[in-house]
């Protein structure tokens, strides 16, 4: 995962910043348990499981964000849904790009079926 965050080019590479931090705490936490009894290990592995599928499907969007815009402000809402815990959105982003993230060009006949 280290790896492929480490690839990301500069047109994605600011929003993975969250991702990145989680890497560290996941690595940080396995060495931390490393070692330890397994109960302690058993009592841990729903929220390193949880944690590795964050950052695996993190990645996965930001390198789909070098696509094209669209993926591009795909992968920074799913970041943000994924990372940031704030109840405020100042930015708005996914009601300020709905229109590109859905494809608002479909005509209505077509939103209807």
């Amino acid at each position: 995962m280290k790896e492929r965050l480490e690839r990301l080019t500069a047109k994605v590479k600011p929003l993975a910043h969250p991702a990145e931090e989680g890497l560290k705490e996941l690595v940080a936490a396995l060495a931390r348990l490393g070692g330890q009894a397994d109960e302690v290990q058993t009592f841990h592995a729903k929220a390193i499981a949880n944690r590795m599928c964050d950052l695996y499907l993190s990645i996965i969007a930001l390198e789909r964000g070098q696509e094209n815009d669209r993926n591009q402000r795909i992968a920074e809402l799913f970041v943000r849904h994924v990372w940031e815990r704030s109840l405020i959105d100042e930015q708005m982003v996914s009601w300020s790009n709905f229109d590109m993230i859905v494809g608002r060009s479909m005509s209505l006949s077509s939103r209807n079926q």
